[in-house]
């Protein structure tokens, strides 16, 4: 808490190692204090502390907010669940994503309509859709319960790997008529693995 109050309007700090301490639920929420969108932070060390789920999620929300974290290090807190361990990852892991990934998370976690149609087949600034791309827009369908209809993901960098988690999304989404992949790095066994996905639905 006293480290959020020392980084409060803090825009030149970039890395914070707060590790082996006692940082709980009520450290967490001191730090979502300090984390904006005009956030510097670019990596956070929360090792070996005593966060919980509860805190975790303070996280998760605060992650959403500062675009600028990539990396929060939660190893060694024993308390936080492998879900929660995910969705921090997942959530960090999105701010290094081209910003139309971005935009269509954020609404798809407000459900916006619009977000049931994606188009995220140009490069956005020199950068394309891959194989997290993939895994981050599975777990926020199925994390919000939006129903997708048409996802073209076409003239990206999306691998086999990035196909099974589309898999799922395919196997849950009764309502996605459309899936766009040409111009990809798909292989024959990822397509068998769509194939195998649209046959159980």
């Amino acid at each position: 808490a006293l480290a959020a109050q020392a980084l409060h309007g803090n825009r030149y700090v970039t890395f914070l190692d707060l590790s082996y301490g006692t940082a709980s639920v009520k450290g967490c929420h001191a730090l979502t204090q300090i984390l904006d969108h005009k956030s510097v932070l670019e990596t956070i060390r929360l090792r070996h502390n005593c966060i919980n789920d509860e805190g975790a999620r303070a996280l998760v929300d605060a992650a959403h907010r500062a675009p600028a974290l990539t990396t929060l290090d939660i190893e060694g807190n024993d308390l936080v669940s492998d879900a929660m361990r995910r969705r921090i990852a997942l959530a960090v892991a999105l701010n290094t994503q081209p910003n139309a990934v971005k935009t269509a998370v954020l609404k798809i976690r407000q459900g916006d309509n619009s977000a049931k149609m994606l188009r995220l087949c140009v490069p956005d600034g020199g950068r394309y859709c891959d194989d997290t791309t993939c895994e981050i827009l599975e777990h926020y369908y199925r994390e919000t319960g939006m129903a997708v209809q048409r996802l073209d993901l076409s003239n990206n960098v999306i691998t086999d790997v990035g196909v099974r988690y589309l898999a799922r999304l395919v196997e849950a989404q009764r309502d996605l008529t459309v899936l766009k992949l040409s111009n990809n790095q798909i292989t024959d066994e990822g397509v068998a693995v769509l194939i195998q996905a649209v046959g159980a639905v």
